[in-house]
């Protein structure tokens, strides 16, 4: 009997998945404008998701407002964590902050409201919310030491913003990058999307003196990354200041990759 239930269990981890697949089970995105403290985001989704929202915040003031919390009806404040930032001071007192935070939505969303609330007033404030399926609802991120990614251009320039050397452990899983640009370039968005992704959302607009443009893309892959480069921009004029950010979801029962193994030995 002993023998029967390691044959059985021996093909058991033979014939089940190592892991579920990471989907892009809803997104959205919003422009709020008016230079108020908080923005929103009505996101749709099914049960057990992992709900990454990525917001910019621009200000008038050289205080540059952040993200100071997120809430919704199924999601209160104290559900989200923050995952990664980048921000930067540009011309006249104008400020910049690119954040996303997540949480796990255990039931499902139907035309949730997610607020973000800034810790000051933002002239204007793009939001992107994604959830992702069959992700690991407990440690939702690739370990990889690449992970997150971020970027700033700081000075007017037409030269792409571009995320270098981004790597990922697991071998299956989801990248997302979210971008946003401080200037007036909403004729020329959606910009192409970056080698392998997939656009998303595009937002843009203008408040009392800055614009916010922006967009998120996605990726799905099935074997590791190593070392790619993602880039936004094309040599876009006028000439904007950029924000970027990507990370990566893995899924449920994701296995980290195999370390290199050296035999000795062999072939000698």
């Amino acid at each position: 009997m002993k023998i029967i239930h390691f044959i059985v269990l021996l093909l058991a981890l033979l014939f089940s998945p190592a892991f579920a697949t990471v989907a892009l089970d809803g997104h959205a995105s919003n422009f709020n404008n008016g230079g108020g403290t908080t923005g929103t985001v009505t996101l749709t989704s099914t049960a057990n998701d992992i709900v990454v929202v990525c917001a910019s915040l621009y200000g008038n003031t050289s205080t540059i407002p952040t993200v100071s919390s997120i809430s919704s009806s199924h999601l209160s404040s104290g559900s989200w964590t923050k995952r990664s930032s980048v921000s930067g001071l540009y011309v006249s007192g104008n400020g910049a902050d690119l954040e996303c935070w997540w949480a796990h939505a255990a039931s499902a969303l139907s035309a949730e409201v997610i607020t973000v609330t800034g810790t000051g007033a933002s002239d204007t404030m793009s939001i992107f919310a994604l959830a992702f399926s069959g992700a690991n609802t407990s440690s939702p991120f690739d370990g990889n030491g690449a992970l997150p990614a971020s970027n700033a251009i700081r000075t007017a320039t037409s030269s792409d913003v571009t995320l270098s050397s981004v790597s990922t452990t697991s071998a299956a899983g989801m990248l997302f990058s979210a971008f946003t640009s401080l200037a007036n370039i909403s004729g020329l968005l959606p910009l192409a999307a970056p080698t392998n992704f997939t656009n998303l959302d595009t937002v843009s607009g203008s408040g009392s003196s800055t614009y916010n443009d922006g967009q998120d893309a996605t990726f799905s892959y099935a074997a590791a990354q190593s070392s790619i480069t993602i880039s936004y921009g094309g040599g876009v004029s006028p000439s904007p200041r950029w924000l970027a950010v990507a990370d990566a979801i893995v899924p449920s029962g994701a296995v980290a990759s195999p370390p290199t193994r050296t035999l000795l030995g062999v072939g000698k």
